[in-house]
């Protein structure tokens, strides 16, 4: 997706760089964003970067239907005009102005989206009923080291300064606590033992506790978590169950 907007990215290994300044291109065709659909992310900064963007509407994914109104209703707030036609978002502003946005629902990727519009909006953007997680925390840390002004990441209100330009930065990605959760109840499903050792403890919070109770081992220690399931006789073929005191609980906007 950035390739195909102009900007030329690098990879060795682990590490990938990213250089933006030949980005040209305002369209995400809908090849691409159907594929994936985070791909709107690159909504918000297109038209506070190129004055414009047209995207693809994206499609549903695994867990259901996913609509990006909020994303488009907190574009317009910040003045810009918004298009729907054959399938694409249209929207463009001669310059992003700052507004007090509040969120009918909790939405991770329209507080990315939107946040990072007004990263260069004009004026103070403040964000109400935003998401929480430790993605939407990540992102405005690295945007306030590019130079943003952002505060209030992690609480369900940001509040967003406006400047003119932003810088290059080294930046390294968080673990994907859903794929830690995934594995580590993985393991105490089927009595197994799994060792992530990049895992990030804070963020990866709501599986260890859960993880920890009788017969239930869930060590957790900074970039290193171990899950290990119940132990089990050796005549034993019945699967582990989980009992209502151990059952993992979901929070909203959190792990469903």
């Amino acid at each position: 997706m950035l390739s195909r907007l102009g900007v030329q990215v690098e990879s060795s290994g682990p590490l990938i760089r990213v250089d933006a300044a030949g980005l040209t291109r305002h369209e995400a065709p809908y090849d691409l964003v159907r594929k994936m659909r985070a791909s709107v992310l690159v909504l918000g900064p297109l038209v506070a970067r190129l004055k414009r963007a047209r995207v693809s509407l994206p499609g549903g994914c695994a867990i259901g239907a996913r609509p990006i109104n909020l994303h488009l209703k907190g574009l317009a707030a910040l003045g810009a005009e918004i298009t729907l036609e054959h399938g694409y978002v249209t929207a463009s502003a001669k310059r992003l102005r700052g507004a007090e946005i509040y969120f009918d629902i909790v939405t991770v990727t329209g507080t990315e989206n939107i946040m990072m519009a007004a990263t260069l909006a004009e004026g103070i953007t403040v964000l109400r009923n935003a998401a929480r997680e430790p993605e939407v925390v990540a992102l405005a840390e690295v945007l306030k080291r590019m130079g943003a002004d952002i505060s209030g990441a992690g609480t369900s209100e940001i509040t967003i300064r406006g400047v003119d330009s932003l810088r290059p930065v080294s930046a390294e990605i968080i673990p994907d606590r859903i794929e830690t959760g995934t594995f580590m109840v993985a393991a105490v499903l089927t009595g197994g033992h799994v060792t992530s050792r990049t895992a990030n403890r804070s963020t990866s919070a709501p599986p260890c506790t859960n993880s920890v109770r009788p017969g239930l081992g869930s060590p957790c220690g900074a970039g290193r978590l171990q899950s290990r399931g119940p132990r089990k006789s050796p005549a034993s073929t019945s699967r582990p169950s989980l009992t209502p005191a151990s059952r993992p609980t979901c929070r909203p906007s959190s792990w469903c």
